[in-house]
């Protein structure tokens, strides 16, 4: 509310005490102050306003430093009226600040203990020191920096509290924190609470001692992991240590089991025995001022010579399924390397065990098959065990039994004539896989009437009957009633009577016939007008072994019914069969074009010879069609499946494994394409395709002419859902008893359609061949071709792209000729190549060989490969040719454009590894510059293999030029563009754009942070800008530091970072093109720009004057 009135806005600041507001006091030591400032400027919730205590640099930051700086504001309004001065904040708060710029001091007395435990958990480092204090904001903690070993870098590993009235400050270290035995260094930094820190490399104090970590060993023998255990079959092993620090070590001590041997500083390997079962292994080693480390981590092994012990029992069982198999059961075993079994398995009254199977279970099935397991047969299975390194258990245990696979049934059905159930069966799966012969097998045949008893084993029966060497048998049954068979064998010969497990039970139905079933598969086609009629066609099948054994029909007669709108007609229609029935009639009786006419077609039983109940029809199928007069469709092959060259107006195609594949499409009778998606092609159902190796499709095979004609039944087989056409293939073109055609060779194609029974159709829509259609066969890809490739940076004066130009030798194909050549860009990433561009390169004639029209980003990648792929007109391609590798440089950075004190003017830039010239351009038009044009006029450019060029006095007159510069690689590829400069000749010692200079000459003694130059920037001359918006500021390093340089405005807000990096020692250029950090420009006035490296920190002014 105060500000409404208010115009402008003054801040005052004054050191330690109040009385120092004033005026009288001396500026930039005790009193600081702004002019006054108009309000409009700022954002009516943020006024800020920056104070310089170091008043340009004058005052030393120890006269900052730990005091107190007090802070007030006052108002004016327009007319100058003063507003009281406030110096409370907010929350009435009296506002002043403390500046704190430097750490806390180094810390003394720093100390390193050793304190080894029994393990690298428990052992650790000790470091202590004495506490150091912040006099300013007081210290916050302290850093541990750790290195391990002399050529080691320092990293911090911990942070310890500062601890107010401690005496000491200490930090533990573990051993296994540390995780190496060599010297330990140590040194403890400090942050105070306002982040200031003391880093390692401003420590004057480093302490250091020899870790007691034990050496960390290594077995070199034959092991294997097992359950996380090692194992060895070996009586000896090696133990290795090497890389251990032999550093004031006099010797080792190894452990093996419960025994120790010592050996000499310089053994880092010992061969020692081991025992059968575990064994445990360590070292520790023994140093010259008494101390020994800590034992290594123990290595535990086991050594196992020993195999399993045998198993106590096998189980062996038949399959209690129907699928014969054959189970095994034993006790298991046990070895601490683990266990499995080894299955053998004999066949009784043959050879001896053979191994058949390996587990880690402790069972296992053989699953039964023909040439493995006979039925009847008896099987003997040992079970020896073994472990995971080898050792075998050669005493086993056993168990037989005989395989007992049971019999299949193959039919069961009843005559209704004669109310006989028959069943037939085979031995599984045939006769001669069974161990014993048909005449020696009894089969017992079980028959249960409407229901089958769970346990149909033990369950009382309808039926039953036994019958020694035959697979079939016959019940007598009632009718209208289900009936389930099952059946097993049992062997004779041995007198065991070994039988075999029942067989899978099988259903049949004993039901008379009562229904005739209706016709099946109705069609209606109408014809078109030279035949104008309604075409009948059904079919059905009827079998009854009544009829058939008193060679009777059972139907006598059909009756078609057809009805429409206006009539109904009937008629009867005698078969030419009774059992198999297909039938067809023409209906042409009184028709209407386009009606709609409904179709039934009953079969009528005969009545002279009676079945034993009366047959009627089950079912009417009924069929409804148009009575649609127009032509059946035209196929026509598709030559767009095949490539047109339109010079030569020939088709060609390219065969996959010698054939080819031959689309076509339908047209109606006006000749428009139809959509066949519905398969609905008017009746057209077969279609005949013929291919020739002539034009008039003779075959003659003594002639060397061939041809073939391919009847193709429509169906949804044929149709290509995602080409929309039908199809099929000729295939072995290129034999000689086939077509017998080869590269360059033409092979013709025709097409006809017939109707949907396969006749031939009298009308012309069908009856003459539609088109024929001749292509040349081509599968031979055009010859290699060799690339070279260049590259030259793009015509925008500053862009980071170039241009890659190829050229190529000329690819000529003598069958159907070269359609055009792809171009593949790939860049190369995480060692591999990735494809980043693809273009087409249509020749304007076939000579055409070369093309520069691919731009590429050196942003994207330094390394490229660029391949090429010649395709003819038939489509093949050419990928043998080998692709070209190649880098783009990176542009180089135009550091200055200056007129010397001899009035001669020089360029210079940075240095581009892997180049060896440099092509630098320049003209006094920057719309010109990069103009292809310039590069064939000798006064627009200079090529050199220096990073300078010197051009003599008055070269350029009175002129404004624009510079930009290239780097070129020995394999002539271009880098982009450098950065953009302009120097009018007239005025000496200005200097142009300079980029960070990083390659010194020579090492300052001191920190220093230099005046920018020019300043004020850009140099004016009556109130014309010469040069570019930059200034340059050169600063001194003379040692490795982090560095800031930061651009502030005077209201102390950060515009540009212009350096935030570790810089080794050194003298730097930086630039600053007046932008702030999103690259907008920043308006004219005062800047300010920071330099902070370790404890230096230097300001300086610029002034922008745009």
């Amino acid at each position: 509310a105060g500000l409404k009135a208010a115009d402008s806005v003054r801040f005052q600041a004054a050191r330690e005490e109040a009385k120092f507001f004033d005026d009288k006091w001396q500026p930039g030591v005790q009193f600081f102050t702004s002019e006054w400032l108009p309000i409009q400027k700022f954002a009516l919730d943020s006024i800020h306003y920056t104070f310089d205590f170091s008043n340009g640099g004058t005052n030393e930051p120890n006269f900052i430093n730990g005091h107190t700086y007090l802070y007030r504001v006052q108002t004016k309004d327009l007319v100058g009226n003063l507003s009281p001065w406030s110096r409370i904040d907010n929350q009435g708060n009296e506002v002043k600040t403390i500046p704190d710029l430097f750490p806390a001091e180094d810390v003394p007395n720093l100390m390193i203990d050793v304190v080894k435990g029994t393990n690298a958990t428990d052992s650790y480092m000790l470091i202590h020191w004495d506490p150091v204090n912040d006099p300013v904001s007081g210290l916050k903690e302290y850093l541990v920096f750790r290195k391990k070993g002399t050529g080691g870098t320092y990293e911090m590993v911990a942070t310890v509290p500062a601890q107010n009235g401690a005496s000491q400050i200490s930090y533990q270290d573990s051993f296994a924190s540390i995780d190496t035995s060599t010297t330990i260094y140590y040194r403890i930094g400090s942050r105070d609470h306002v982040g200031n820190c003391r880093d390692f490399d401003d420590c004057a104090w480093e302490v250091g001692a020899r870790c007691l970590l034990g050496p960390k060993v290594k077995l070199q023998a034959t092991t294997k992991l097992i359950n996380g255990s090692l194992f060895t079959t070996q009586t000896k092993v090696i133990l290795d240590w090497s890389g251990y620090d032999l550093a004031n070590v006099i010797g080792f001590v190894a452990l093996v089991n419960d025994s120790q041997m010592q050996v000499g500083a310089s053994t880092t390997q010992i061969q020692v025995d081991i025992h059968e079962g575990l064994n445990r292994l360590a070292v520790k080693a023994l140093f010259d001022d008494g101390r020994e480390s800590l034992w290594s981590d123990t290595l535990q092994v086991w050594r196992d010579t020993t195999p399993p012990p045998p198993v106590s029992w096998v189980k062996v069982e038949n399959d209690s399924g129907y699928q014969g198999n054959m189970h095994v059961h034993w006790s298991p075993s046990s070895d601490p390397a683990g266990v499995f079994y080894r299955i053998y398995r004999q066949q009784l009254g043959t050879g001896g065990p053979v191994l058949w199977a390996t587990t880690s279970d402790t069972f296992w099935t053989d699953y039964y098959e023909a040439a493995s397991l006979r039925v009847y047969q008896t099987y003997k299975y040992i079970v020896y065990p073994a472990d995971s390194l080898g050792n075998f258990q050669m005493t086993g245990t056993w168990d037989s039994n005989y395989c007992n696979k049971p019999p299949i049934i193959t039919h069961l059905s009843y005559d209704q004539e004669y109310s006989k159930l028959s069943i037939n069966w085979h031995t599984p799966p045939y006769p001669d896989s069974s161990a014993v012969a048909l005449q020696n097998l009894r089969f017992d045949v079980k028959c249960f009437q409407d229901s089958l008893p769970v346990d149909f084993i033990a369950s009382s029966y309808y039926k039953s009957q036994s019958v020694v060497g035959d697979t079939a048998m016959w019940f007598n049954v009632e009718p209208n009633h289900d009936y389930y068979c099952v059946l097993r064998g049992v062997e004779l010969r041995s007198g065991r009577y070994d039988s075999t497990n029942w067989a899978k039970p099988k259903l049949v139905e004993a039901k008379l016939v009562t229904d005739i079933p209706g016709v099946t598969n109705l069609y209606l086609q109408p014809q078109p007008t030279d035949t104008t009629g309604i075409f009948i066609s059904w079919e059905s099948y009827w079998q009854n072994s009544y009829w058939t054994a008193h060679e009777k029909k059972i139907v006598d007669f059909f009756r078609i019914i057809r009805t429409s709108d206006t009539d109904t007609l009937v008629r009867d229609f005698t078969p030419s069969s009774a059992v198999f029935t297909s039938a067809q009639f023409m209906d042409r009786e009184d028709l209407v074009p386009l009606a709609k006419y409904t179709y039934q077609v009953i079969p009528f039983e005969v009545t002279q010879n009676e079945p034993p109940d009366s047959l009627f029809p089950e079912t009417n199928v009924v069929a409804t069609v148009i009575n649609d007069t127009d032509r059946v469709f035209i196929p026509q092959i598709d030559k767009s499946q095949f490539s047109f060259h339109p010079q030569k107006g020939k088709y060609y195609f390219r065969s996959e494994q010698h054939s080819i594949r031959v689309e076509w499409r339908w047209l109606d009778n006006q000749g428009v394409v139809f959509d066949t998606s519905t398969h609905n092609t008017r009746g057209a159902q077969i279609v005949q395709v013929e291919a020739a190796n002539n034009s008039d499709f003779l075959s003659e095979p003594s002639t060397g002419k061939y041809a073939k004609v391919k009847n193709i039944i429509l169906d949804p087989s044929t149709w290509d859902e995602d080409t929309g056409f039908y199809h099929t293939y000729f295939r072995e073109l290129n034999s000689p008893q086939k077509f017998n055609i080869y590269d360059g060779d033409t092979l013709f194609l025709r097409i006809k359609g017939l109707d949907r029974w396969g006749h031939d159709p009298k009308y012309p829509s069908s009856v003459k061949w539609d088109g024929v259609v001749s292509v040349i066969l081509d599968d031979t890809p055009p010859p290699p071709i060799s690339l070279t490739a260049s590259s030259r940076a793009v015509t925008s004066p500053d862009s980071n792209k170039v241009d890659l130009i190829l050229s190529w030798n000329l690819a000529i194909d003598l069958i159907s000729g070269v359609k055009n050549y792809k171009i593949f860009l790939d860049s190369l990433k995480n060692g591999n190549y990735i494809n980043v561009d693809s273009l087409v390169f249509i020749p304007a004639t076939v000579k055409d060989t070369s093309f520069s029209n691919i731009t590429i980003s050196k942003s994207v990648a330094a390394e490229w490969r660029v391949r090429i792929v010649a395709e003819d007109w038939a489509g093949n391609q050419q990928r043998q040719n080998s692709p070209v590798c190649f880098k783009v440089l990176p542009a180089p950075k135009l550091l200055a454009i200056k007129m010397n004190s001899d009035s001669t003017i020089t360029a210079v830039w940075s240095k581009v590894a892997n180049s060896d010239h440099y092509y630098i351009e320049y003209v006094d038009s920057l719309q010109f510059l990069g103009n292809p044009a310039l590069r064939i006029s000798p006064e627009n450019h200079r090529i050199t293999t220096d990073t300078s060029y010197t051009w003599p006095k008055d070269y350029f007159g009175n002129k404004r030029y624009y510079f930009h510069v290239a780097a070129i690689s020995p394999t002539h590829h271009e880098s982009g563009w450098s950065n953009v400069d302009s120097l009018k000749g007239l005025f000496p010692g200005h200097g142009g754009v300079i980029s960070e200079v990083e390659d010194n000459l020579q090492v300052p003694s001191t920190f220093q942070l230099c005046q920018n130059y020019p300043n004020p920037f850009p140099v004016r001359l009556s109130d014309q800008r010469i040069g570019s918006v930059e200034t340059i500021i050169e600063y001194h390093l003379p040692s490795t530091h982090r560095v800031t340089i930061r651009i502030f405005n005077t209201l102390g807000q950060v515009v540009r970072t212009l350096v935030d990096e570790q810089k080794e020692a050194g003298i730097y250029l930086v630039r600053w093109d007046g932008r702030n950090e999103s690259g907008q420009d920043v308006a004219s006035g005062i800047y300010f720009y920071v330099m902070n490296a370790g404890n230096y920190r230097a300001i300086k002014k610029a002034l922008l004057l745009r």
